[in-house]
């Protein structure tokens, strides 16, 4: 009979201090360990005559517990936690819970808690702060994941965790992947206080010239009023611990400090979500200038600072300064952690509790403090508080506290003492406070050399510069008027990711009715086409009262009903394929907006004269045999502002994707889009028809008042022509030796399947659907296919010696038709071979770069953004490999291995370096 409370996997100090501390609360505890004797001694030593079992196997660990059954994971994050869980998935039923305890990163967190909820299982990403000491005695807890997994989990949770001011430091956190988030944010935390601690012994140190008894004794005193902490209580202790000849330890201890990992995350994080978290990432900062000790030991010798001079002020007030300097930075490292959560939850679509969150770090945490008891008075007289800056209690506390907080960051300058954390605090309280920053210049700069545009100052509007638009200037009074002149460069070939979205405002509000999920929408669709096209990024927005043009619309209207504001918004991204450098799209000539993905001749910059013929187009019949005569992959949207219309379309073979979102009431907006990744739920995309080109009245739209109901009447479809006008190319001056790369007679591919019956062939949702007429077809097919892969395979001479080795092997890029070739394969082959999969990817350079510098999205590299904080484990070869057919072949190579479990299957990499690549470009 099953007996067992809990199971716990893991047996290093925590697991066990954590299995003890539950077995002290009443609870029954199953222990493993993947070393099967370590589970013994722990039951023969440290659990002795508790009522803690043992379990030597994963079967037998679920065996003894309980349903619906609770096992922790405390053993190393990464691959290890995904090993354990696919060894238990098949011994656990609908309903039991895997509860993950350690360091994880929160997006594995919210992988896994999908996976598992999709065969029925619960998981449970909990953050576990306080050390072994934490552990043994009451650690804080914070879980996050399936909710319904807490009502099971609640008691032991709460039990086991510390109690601070009679009250659990344990609470249900929130959704999926926010338990490890937050405490990411706090070991962030824990990084900021740490490095503000040590700077303020370096000051006394350093600066005052205090023993580490008279700092220690500092500390001490401080520990009694507003900075009582976890923290400054043991760095008081360590300060007095001396060695065996009378000095302190800590004297002795090379100032090189390690770290884990979680502080960069968060630096990483709070970058990623363009929060400005400076305390954090100074502290991570830190640490890493900490390790360069022998450089730092020869600057030492080279590098002059200021002059050593001694302090004449009075020292009790200079100490009494720096505590209040403390406080204050410490004010404002915890309202950048609660204002990275925030506008995580914002975007995610999380619900965290902050005053429940801040409750749980009062003990049994490294961060503990009498200063959390005011945070979470704060979040619960103001559940929805912007900034902790803004509760009266911490505005009041900062702002008495700004007079020392100043003089102390200054003499520590004038000493040539580095204060990161202080000083970064007092510049984020400043810059906080400041109603006027300087981006006005940088925004300029970024306009001068990238056209990246800029909105006008309140108040400062004029008729060339409107509130509400991105406006681009000429600064150098050469090129046109949008596009960045001053590089004069050309780009014959490139991708682009297309992003269009048009919604409609209405007449009473400034945004679509939910305005923050169609905004989160809105960046997420553009985070992804700038993957697609990681070296330029720009956009265009034409409103209402530019898409009223006389020239196409009868404007008149009745005014006392005015109409919705339509806001029509074009971003494009480009990956540049050749050329000195990429040019940035949209292109912008007036009214005229182009967003292009395709090719059209090998030698000239395509994007842009293809522009300039489609800007002089009179009708949308012009247009269309513009289109008519391109042979290469494309897809495009554009407005013309002649006739007011927006264009879109794919070639007629669809080799440029392209993915259109019909307005729905759920989600009344029209987007086309490259790439979909990151869309809500309600938008329902997919890809655009090639039968036709598409034409959209923009005037009809507005003047309709609804989007999902005015969308079905203002979309044309344009069939397309047979041949295209050459009266039109001559009217407009351009020769037909501009499309030198085209093959001018374009017509629809013809039909592979002749059985197919009428011009209106239907459509099918799955494979499940296939016609009676078609059966035989397919049959056909995939015998021919059968047969071709058999006669290939088959009698293939063994020229091992123990005929062992694979003979049979598939080109293999993870699409569908490698993939299909690679299954039929295995159905000739002897099941003791293997099949080699041979996956051929080519070097790629701007992996690198990327990894190394972020997504620059600049014009050159000259002009290249600072380069982003990033951390990675990956070598160089494993990035700069990094490229799709890579991707896909080792995703699908897991599905064959799962589909054909029996099969040897064989990944061999191949890769084709660059160099490579660029000899070959001769041929």
């Amino acid at each position: 009979m099953a007996t067992g409370d809990i199971g716990l996997i893991g047996l290093a100090v925590m697991g066990q201090n954590l299995i003890l501390n539950m077995n002290d609360k009443g609870f029954t505890v199953v222990a493993y360990n993947r070393t099967v004797s370590k589970v013994d001694d722990f039951l023969a030593k440290e659990a002795k005559g508790t009522n803690v079992q043992g379990a030597h196997s994963i079967q037998e660990l679920v065996a003894k517990l309980k349903r619906p059954r609770k096992i922790i994971l405390l053993v190393k994050a990464g691959p290890a936690v995904d090993q354990f869980i696919q060894q238990l998935e098949p011994y656990l039923e609908k309903g039991d819970i895997i509860i993950d305890g350690g360091n994880s990163h929160y997006p594995d967190s919210i992988r896994r808690a999908k996976e598992l909820e999709a065969k029925g299982l619960l998981f449970v990403g909990s953050g576990v702060s306080g050390g072994e000491e934490g552990a043994r005695h009451g650690p804080s807890l914070m879980p996050g994941g399936s909710p319904a997994a807490w009502p099971a989990i609640k008691e032991i949770f709460q039990k086991t965790a510390a109690q601070a001011y009679g009250e659990p430091c344990c609470d249900w956190v929130g959704e999926t992947g926010s338990g490890h988030y937050v405490k990411m944010v706090h070991n962030g935390i824990e990084y900021g206080d740490m490095q503000l601690i040590a700077e303020a012994y370096d000051i006394l140190k350093r600066g005052l010239g205090l023993s580490e008894d008279e700092i220690s004794d500092i500390f001490l005193k401080w520990n009694k009023g507003v900075l009582d902490s976890f923290l400054i209580e043991i760095t008081a202790n360590i300060l007095k611990f001396k060695d065996d000849d009378g000095e302190p330890v800590v004297s002795k201890i090379l100032d090189q400090a390690g770290q884990k990992g979680t502080g960069k995350w968060t630096a990483i994080e709070a970058l990623d979500r363009g929060a400005p978290v400076t305390l954090i990432g100074e502290a991570v900062f830190a640490r890493c200038l900490s390790a360069l000790k022998e450089e730092r030991t020869r600057a030492s010798k080279v590098i002059a600072g200021p002059p050593k001079e001694p302090f004449r002020g009075d020292k009790q007030l200079f100490i009494d300064d720096l505590e209040q300097a403390l406080y204050a930075s410490k004010i404002i490292s915890y309202t950048q952690g609660f204002m990275l959560m925030r506008t995580t939850a914002k975007e995610i679509g999380w619900n965290l509790n902050y005053a429940g969150i801040a409750k749980m770090w009062r003990g049994g945490c490294i961060i503990k403090s009498v200063f959390l008891g005011d945070i979470t008075k704060a979040y619960q007289k103001n559940p929805e508080l912007e900034s902790l800056l803004f509760d009266d209690f911490f505005n009041k506390a900062v702002h008495n506290a700004q007079p020392g907080w100043r003089r102390v960051v200054a003499q520590a300058t004038l000493w040539g003492i580095p204060t990161p954390a202080f000083s970064t605090a007092l510049a984020f309280f400043d810059g906080y406070r400041s109603e006027i920053l300087p981006a006005n210049l940088l925004q300029a700069q970024r306009d001068y050399f990238g056209a990246h545009t800029f909105r006008v100052l309140p108040g400062k509007e004029n008729a060339k510069f409107k509130a509400g638009e991105d406006i681009h200037v000429n600064w150098t009074g050469r090129g046109g008027s949008v596009s960045a002149s001053t590089y004069n460069t050309a780009s014959s070939g490139y991708m682009c990711g297309i992003f269009v979205v048009a919604r409609l405002l209405d007449s009473s509000s400034s945004e679509p009715g939910d305005s923050e999920a169609f905004e989160k929408l809105c960046s997420e669709l553009r985070k992804a086409n700038a993957n697609r096209g990681p070296d330029a990024q720009n956009s265009f927005t034409l409103t209402s009262a530019q898409l009223r043009s006389p020239k196409a619309f009868d404007c008149s209207s009745n005014d006392s009903q005015p109409s919705p504001t339509l806001i029509v918004d074009l971003y494009a991204s480009e990956l540049r394929l050749r050329g000195e450098g990429p040019v940035v799209q949209p292109h912008v000539r007036g009214k005229n907006v182009l967003c292009w993905n395709g090719e059209v001749s090998a030698q000239e910059n395509d994007g842009e004269k293809l522009f300039n013929i489609l800007c002089d187009a009179k009708t949308p019949e012009d247009i269309r045999d513009v289109f008519a005569s391109i042979e290469g992959p494309y897809a495009f949207a554009f407005y013309h502002e002649l006739s007011g219309r927006l264009y879109f379309g794919r070639d007629p073979l669809g080799r440029r994707s392209l993915l259109i979102h019909r307005p729905t009431q759920a989600a009344p907006y029209f987007i086309l889009s490259s790439v979909s990744a990151g869309a809500h739920l309600a938008c329902d995309f997919a890809e655009l028809s090639t039968e036709h080109l598409f034409s959209l009245k923009t005037r009809s739209l507005e003047t309709h008042g609804d989007m999902p109901t005015a969308f079905q009447d203002s979309l044309d479809a344009i069939a397309r022509s047979c041949a295209m006008k050459e009266s039109f190319y001559s009217f407009v001056g351009i020769s037909l030796r501009y499309f030198t790369a085209v093959n001018i007679s374009q017509a629809e591919p013809a039909k592979v399947n002749t059985l197919i019956p009428g011009e209106d062939p239907p459509r099918l949702q799955s494979l499940d659907e296939i016609p009676q007429f078609l059966e035989q077809t397919v049959d056909e097919f995939i015998s021919h296919l059968d047969r071709s892969v058999r006669l290939r395979v088959q009698n293939i001479p063994d020229y091992s010696p123990v005929g062992t080795k694979p003979r049979v092997g598939v080109l293999f890029s993870g699409g569908i038709d490698s993939t299909m070739l690679a299954f039929l394969a295995h159905r000739h082959v002897p099941l003791e071979e293997g099949i080699d999969l041979l996956n051929v990817a080519f070097e790629n350079p701007r992996k690198m770069r990327v990894q190394k510098e972020g997504n620059i999205g600049g014009i050159s590299r000259k002009h290249a953004k600072p380069a982003r904080l990033r951390e990675t484990s990956k070598s160089n070869e494993t990035v700069s490999y990094s490229v799709p057919d890579r991707i896909t072949g080792l995703q699908e190579v897991e599905e064959l291995r799962r589909l054909c479990p029996e099969r040897t299957w064989n990944f061999v990499r191949g890769p084709c370096p660059r160099y490579l690549r660029v000899a070959d470009t001769g041929l």
